[in-house]
Parts: C-alpha cells; structure tokens; sequence
C-alpha cells in the first residue's frame, strides 16, 4: 500500500510542480470554506485543486458542479487531517524523503514548493488515519464474506474450451480424399499437411486451444464430439471441413478458498465509501463548517507562465 500510495503521490506532486501557481488570481479576500476556526481562502482550494488534479483545465473550475464538487473533497480531506492530528497519526518522514527524491529529475523542479510538499504530507496522513480507521472499524465476518461469495459465483459461468485439428480444403474431390484416408487409419497431422488448404496445415491441422463461441457456426458440431473422433464432411462459407476434437478442457468455477483474498478487498472496497461518508455526516455535527455561497475562481491570463 506504501508503494502504491509514493508512487500515485510523485504524479500528483509532479503535475503539479509543473504548473504554474499564479495561473489564477482570486476576485476577492474572504474566505471560501471555514472549518470550525480554520479559514481556507480560494488560493488554498486552487493548491489542493492542482495537487490532486495536475492536468486540469482550467476553464473546468468554471462548471458549477465541479466547483461543489471539489469543495467537498477539500472538506473531507481537511476534516480527515483533522482527526488525523487528533488522532496522532505520524507521517514516515522517510516515505516523504522517497517521494521528493523522485521529483528531482532532470524533468522536475529541483526544489519543491514547501506548499506543496505540505499537501503531500497532509495526504499521507489523511490516507494513513483513514486505511487504520478502516481497518479497525470495518469487521466482515467468514458468514459475510461466504454470502459474498455465493454472489459473486453466480455471475461467473464454467467455461468449456476445445483443443481442435481441421482440415479444410474448397475442393470437394479432396476432401473426400482425405476422408477416405483418415478412414482408413492415417494419422489426421499426416492427412492435413497434404490436403488442407488452412493456414494451420503445415502444424497437422491444429488449431490449439480455443473458445468455440468466438468461430464460425460449423465449429459448433465439436460440442457433440468426443476425444480424438473425427467429424463428417461439412461446409461452410470457407469451404469443406473435417473437424478432429482432441480434447475438452473445463474452467472451473474457484473454490471460496482460493479467491477468499480476493473477494475480501472487494468488500472491503465496497464498504469504504460508505463508512466514510457516515464517518464525515457525523464528524460534521461537531464542527461548525460555512461555504461561500459566491466563490469564484478566475483565469488571468496575463501571470500564466510556461514552465
């Protein structure tokens, strides 16, 4: 999870160092969100913006939704910092160390802005509150998960392949040469490199393992055959057909066992969004939070530079 987290923090942060900060200019002073007694002004939602969306356009922050939107986020986030403090959640100074270590690259400012890197740090410990929150407090019990599986299963058929040899030839007369001699007890490999017309005749006819589903309507007729018996003559579009089954292979459905792992990060996925969403309703009764009812962001073009 470490890595995971350095590795989607270094393109956040390094998006994010390669724009230009002063791209906007806010119309006003006063504040746009105020969290208990902590004022965050528009040039702190356009830090955070660029912190997690370093590729924007900025012609986005016109859209009203957007703009509610990541006002939202930003709360969260403050208020999962918040409890994070609260909570004495510590940062791996190390983990910081790691990532700053990747941005300065020939590509990358040799300097971070401190703003930013506070961002980075703010995130971390955010994400590090929320992951041990989550853990303690999310409980899926071998019932549940079981349940889950029962689910999941339902939506997964076995799926049944065929490993299947051809020979396929336009011409009648051949093909029924060919099926003369496979009756009479030549090997099907030998048959099809003389008398097949198919790409596969040089490999004895075989055409591997594959899904019959996803080839012409002939094919179907290996459903009714059995290991190494060959069909009759059929036609297609293509031609003339001798098809040879050498064997079925099944996919079977996974045990619970083997994909239990598996299926516990996905309810575990599940379950996180709504935990932290009745988390958040809940912290937010105790603190008193106000939101502009006219921010604004504005492009001034003039200070935009080319970094």
């Amino acid at each position: 999870m470490k890595k995971y987290l350095i590795c989607m923090l270094c393109v956040f942060i390094f998006g994010a160092c390669e724009k230009s900060r002063d791209i906007f200019t806010s119309r006003n002073e006063k504040p746009v969100v105020v969290i208990g007694k902590d004022k965050y002004y528009q040039k702190d939602i356009i830090e955070f913006i660029y912190f997690e969306l370093p590729d924007i356009d900025p012609s986005t922050l016109k859209d009203k939704d957007f703009k509610k939107e990541i006002i939202n986020e930003f709360i969260k986030h403050k208020l999962l910092l918040m409890e994070a403090k609260k909570a004495k959640v510590t940062v791996d100074k190390k983990a910081l160390k790691d990532i700053a270590s990747k941005l300065t690259t020939n590509n990358a400012p040799k300097v971070i802005d401190e703003k930013f890197e506070k961002l980075m740090e703010e995130k971390l410990l955010a994400q590090k509150f929320l992951e041990d929150k989550i853990k303690s407090e999310i409980k899926i019990s071998e019932e549940e998960l079981r349940a889950y599986y029962e689910e999941f299963i339902k939506t997964k058929q076995s799926k049944v392949y065929y490993h299947i040899y051809q020979i396929v030839n336009e011409d009648k007369h051949k093909i029924e040469e060919a099926y003369k001699l496979l009756k009479s007890g030549k090997r099907f490999e030998d048959v099809a490199k003389e008398y097949s017309s198919g790409p596969e005749a040089e490999n004895g006819g075989d055409m591997g393992i594959v899904d019959i589903e996803n080839f012409p309507p002939v094919f179907d007729l290996v459903k009714n055959l059995k290991p190494n018996e060959i069909s009759k003559i059929v036609s297609s579009e293509y031609g003339y057909h001798i098809i040879m089954l050498k064997e079925t292979i099944s996919s079977d459905k996974p045990s619970f066992e083997e994909i239990k792992d598996l299926l516990l990060d996905e309810l575990i996925a599940e379950k996180k969004d709504q935990y932290l969403e009745n988390y958040l309703k809940e912290k937010m009764k105790d603190v008193k939070v106000e939101i502009s009812p006219d921010f604004d962001f504005t492009v001034d073009n003039s200070t935009t530079e080319q970094k």
